[in-house]
């Protein structure tokens, strides 16, 4: 248990550590993966990291991602209360292929885009997999912000965000698969007819529901 960890190449593989209540200085986070690193994030829990200076291009609260790693997952992670200038949960400004799954991300904050996650890699390919953005806060995308790139989701759920848009996009492109649901209708606004608005995901906050870590359970009748 640490409060911040820097990967550096040739890269290790860490599974199912915490990091929480980090404080950083500028570019520095939660985790930082530099180029060359082919490894797996399967951590239970990545809490309450900022990354000052906010409007001086602090990226990536909970987890930044910059250069070609090689490839990225991320199962079965909450990213909670982080916050940075972009991608207060999660920057991902290389050019790997990423896949995010089973993981949810809440509370947290970015002053200029992307709360939850920032895609800005050009030729990067983002899938979004049964996973959940709410609670998110940011002027521009709340939920994502698909700056450049490709982001794919299926089966997620993205609403009920503190401030701007559930889904935003500059460059980039959002699409769909499956069963997804916003609450105003940017998603399915980007990404077409498989997103469903709904007035409320219907989910309780974040808690100890039982499981390595704290998720949004369902409330009765959702």
């Amino acid at each position: 248990e640490c409060d911040r960890l820097e990967i550096r190449p040739p890269g290790l593989d860490f599974q199912r550590f915490e990091v929480e209540s980090g404080l950083a200085e500028d570019r520095d986070r939660g985790v930082a993966m530099q180029p060359r690193l082919q490894q797996d994030l399967v951590p239970r829990r990545v809490r309450a990291n900022h990354v000052e200076t906010l409007a001086a291009g602090g990226d990536g609260g909970g987890i930044a991602v910059a250069g070609d790693p090689g490839w990225v997952l991320v199962d079965r992670t909450t990213l909670s209360e982080n916050v940075a200038s972009s991608g207060g949960g999660l920057s991902l400004a290389g050019t790997a292929p990423a896949l995010i799954r089973n993981s949810t991300f809440s509370a947290n904050l970015a002053g200029a885009s992307g709360g939850g996650l920032e895609l800005a890699g050009p030729a990067a390919s983002v899938v979004l997999d049964f996973s959940t953005l709410t609670g998110n806060g940011s002027p521009l995308g709340a939920g994502v912000h698909v700056a450049a790139g490709g982001l794919s989701l299926h089966g997620s759920l993205l609403g009920e965000n503190a401030t701007g848009a559930d889904c935003a996009a500059g460059a980039g492109v959002l699409s769909a698969s499956g069963l997804n649901l916003d609450t105003d209708g940017s998603c399915a606004a980007l990404a077409g007819g498989s997103f469903v608005t709904v007035p409320s995901l219907g989910l309780g906050p974040l808690a100890d529901n039982g499981g390595p870590t704290r998720t949004l359970a369902l409330l009765p009748g959702s």
